[in-house]
C-alpha cells in the first residue's frame, strides 16, 4: 500500500504536491487552485464544495429517494435513474436502430453493445 512504502501517486497538476491518497489531493486542488472551500464527507473520505456536500450526503447516505416511476414502486435519488426505468421497461419506444439488422434498442448504449457483439468482423453498409 501506498501509505506503508512512503510512495504519493497523486500529481497535482498545477504545482509540484503529490499525495498518497486522492481526497487528499481533491482537498489540496480545491482549497489551493479553485479558491474552493473543501469539505470532507463525515460518514466516507469524498470530498466535495459546501454547496455539493448535503447533495453527496442525501444521495449516499440517507437512503433518501425523493423521485418515484409513475407506473410502478421504483424509486431513486437520481432523477435520471427514473427515467432511464420508464424508458427501458415501461414504453414500447425503441428509437436506436441498428444499421446492419432488424434490432432495434432503447438506449444507445446497448445499440454499440450490441454492434460490437454481433457485427464487429462486419464492414459498415
Amino acid at each position: 500500500m501506498a501509505r506503508d512504502t512512503g510512495e504519493k501517486p497523486h500529481q497535482c497538476a498545477h504545482c509540484d504536491y503529490r499525495s498518497v491518497r486522492l481526497p487528499e489531493m481533491k482537498r489540496h486542488i480545491m482549497s489551493l487552485h479553485t479558491g474552493e472551500n473543501p469539505h470532507c464527507c463525515p460518514d466516507c473520505d469524498h470530498t466535495v464544495t459546501s454547496q455539493e456536500l448535503n447533495r453527496h450526503i442525501m444521495a449516499c447516505h440517507t437512503g433518501e429517494k425523493p423521485h418515484q416511476c409513475f407506473y410502478c414502486d421504483y424509486k431513486s435519488f437520481h432523477l435520471g435513474n427514473v427515467k432511464r426505468l420508464i424508458k427501458i421497461h415501461h414504453t414500447e419506444e425503441k428509437p436506436y436502430q441498428c444499421p446492419r439488422c432488424d434490432y432495434k434498442s432503447v438506449t444507445l448504449q446497448n445499440l454499440e453493445r450490441h454492434l460490437m457483439a454481433r457485427h464487429r468482423d462486419q464492414k459498415p453498409n
